[in-house]
C-alpha cells in the first residue's frame, strides 16, 4: 500500500499530470452548456415532465448554479421545442463541441500511459462522438432510473429514502465512470485493471461534490469576491474538482498496472 502510494504521488507531480484536471475542465466547460441544451431540448420535444429531474439535480449541484443553469437553458431554450427540423440541426452542430469533453479524456488517458495516437484524426473525433452517445444513453437511462425512484421513495422515512437514493445514485456514478474508462483509452484494459480506479473516482465524486455543494450554499459568498462572475468561478471550480478526481482514478489504475507489470517481469 505504501509504494503504491509512493508511486501515485510521484506519478502526480508529473507537470504533464498535474495539467491534466485544467485541460479536463476546459472540455467540460465547453461541452457542459451544450449537452445541457441538447438533453433539455429533447425532453421539451417529447413534452417529458422535469419537475422530479429538477428535484434530483439540486440535490448534487449549489443552488446558485442550478439556478444560472435553469435561467440560462430557459433562455437558450425560446423557439425551439416546436420545430423539429431546428433541433436536428442544432443537435449536429453541438456535437462536435459535446465530443470535445469525451476528446479531453482520451488524451488524459494518452499522456498518462504515454501512448501515441495509431488512428487518423476524424477516426479519434468519431469514436469520441460515438461514446458521448452511448454515455447519453446511459445518463438518460439513469435520470429516469433515479426520478422514478425519487417518486417510488417519497413515503418512505426520510433516512430510508437517503439512503436508497444515495446507493442507487452511487450505483449510477460508478457504471457512468466505468464506462467511460473502459471506453476511453487508446489500448483496452482489463476489468481488474479499471476497477480501482473506478471505485476512487466514483467515491471522490460523491465526496467532492457534496461537499463543494455545502461549501457553495453555507460558507462561502463568492458574490462578495467576484460579483456578477461568481457563477463561472462557481462552474469552473467544480469542474478542476471533477478533473481532479477523474485524473486520481486514471493514475491510481496506471500506477497499479504499472506495478503488476513490474511484479510479473
Amino acid at each position: 500500500m505504501s509504494t503504491v502510494k509512493q508511486f501515485l504521488m510521484c506519478q502526480l507531480k508529473k507537470k504533464e499530470i498535474q495539467a491534466i484536471p485544467e485541460v479536463l475542465a476546459f472540455n467540460f466547460m465547453m461541452a457542459l452548456i451544450p449537452l445541457l441544451i441538447i438533453f433539455f431540448q429533447i425532453l421539451a420535444f417529447l413534452s417529458i415532465e422535469t419537475t422530479l429531474l429538477d428535484e434530483t439535480i439540486t440535490q448534487y449541484l449549489p443552488s446558485e448554479l442550478y439556478d444560472f443553469m435553469m435561467e440560462f437553458l430557459e433562455t437558450a431554450s425560446l423557439g425551439f421545442s416546436n420545430n423539429p427540423l431546428l433541433i436536428a440541426v442544432t443537435v449536429c452542430t453541438l456535437t462536435l463541441t459535446i465530443s470535445k469533453g469525451v476528446n479531453g479524456i482520451f488524451k488524459a488517458f494518452l499522456i498518462t500511459y504515454d501512448e501515441t495516437v495509431d488512428v487518423p484524426g476524424y477516426k479519434q473525433r468519431l469514436a469520441s462522438i460515438l461514446t458521448f452517445f452511448l454515455l447519453l444513453g446511459f445518463s438518460a437511462f439513469a435520470t429516469f432510473l433515479i426520478t422514478i425512484s425519487h417518486v417510488f421513495l417519497t413515503y418512505f422515512h426520510p433516512v430510508l429514502k437517503t439512503t436508497v437514493e444515495l446507493i442507487i445514485f452511487t450505483l449510477v456514478c460508478f457504471t457512468f465512470f466505468f464506462l467511460l474508462f473502459k471506453l476511453a483509452p487508446n489500448k483496452k484494459k482489463a476489468l481488474r485493471q479499471l476497477l480501482p480506479g473506478c471505485i476512487l473516482t466514483t467515491t471522490g465524486f460523491i465526496i467532492t461534490t457534496t461537499v463543494f455543494t455545502y461549501y457553495v450554499d453555507r460558507l462561502a459568498n463568492f458574490h462578495l469576491v467576484y460579483g456578477s462572475l461568481a457563477i463561472i468561478i462557481i462552474l469552473l471550480t467544480w469542474l478542476y474538482l471533477v478533473g481532479w478526481v477523474i485524473n486520481l482514478g486514471i493514475q491510481l489504475n496506471y500506477v497499479l498496472q504499472m506495478g503488476c507489470d513490474v511484479n510479473n517481469e
